[in-house]
C-alpha cells in the first residue's frame, strides 16, 4: 500500500464519516439538510471517481449495517423522477431520497467497518469496497439524489 493510497483512504473515510453523520443526526429542515447533503455527496462522488483500482484480500466482509433511522424527511419531495440511463429512451421511474441516502449510508458504512479492522489489508479492502460500490450501486443513488436535492434547495430558498 502506497502512502498516496493511504492518504486517499483517509480523505475518503473522512468524507464518508461526514455523510454518515448527516444521516445519523436528528433531521434538519429540508432546505438546510438538502444543502448539507449536496456538499457531502458532491465531495463523495468527486473523490470516488478517482479511487484507485485495487484487488480485495480474501478476508470476509463485515456484516452490512442497517439504514439509519434519522434520515432527513423531505415529505412530498422524497419521490422524484429519474432516468437510470440518460442515453436510453426508457421512461423515467420514481426515485426516493430516503432510499438513496439509506443505500449510500449502508455502502459507505461497510467500507468504514472494513477500515476499522486495522488489518494489513484493511485500507486496500476499504478502497476496493468504496470504488466497487460506487461503480455498481451507490454512485447511481448519489447522482440521482444530487439532482433532487439541488431542486429542493433551489426551489425552496
Amino acid at each position: 500500500m502506497s502512502r498516496v493510497e493511504e492518504e486517499i483512504a483517509r480523505d475518503f473515510a473522512a468524507r464518508a464519516r461526514r455523510f454518515c453523520e448527516l444521516c445519523e443526526r436528528p433531521p434538519a429542515e429540508p432546505e438546510h439538510a438538502a444543502r448539507e447533503l449536496i456538499a457531502a455527496l458532491g465531495g463523495l462522488v468527486g473523490a470516488a471517481a478517482v479511487l484507485p483500482e485495487l484487488e480485495p484480500s480474501a478476508e470476509p466482509d463485515p456484516a452490512r449495517e442497517p439504514q439509519p433511522s434519522a434520515l432527513p424527511d423531505f415529505g412530498e419531495a422524497d419521490h422524484y423522477r429519474v432516468a437510470f440511463d440518460p442515453y436510453e429512451d426508457d421512461d423515467p421511474v420514481m426515485g426516493s431520497l430516503r432510499d438513496d441516502l439509506g443505500d449510500i449510508y449502508v455502502d459507505l458504512r461497510l467500507g468504514l467497518a472494513i477500515l476499522e479492522r486495522e488489518s494489513e489489508d484493511a485500507v486496500a479492502d476499504a478502497l476496493f469496497c468504496w470504488r466497487f460500490g460506487f461503480e455498481s450501486h451507490w454512485g447511481q443513488h448519489a447522482t440521482g439524489a444530487l439532482r433532487a436535492l439541488y431542486w429542493i434547495a433551489r426551489s425552496r430558498s
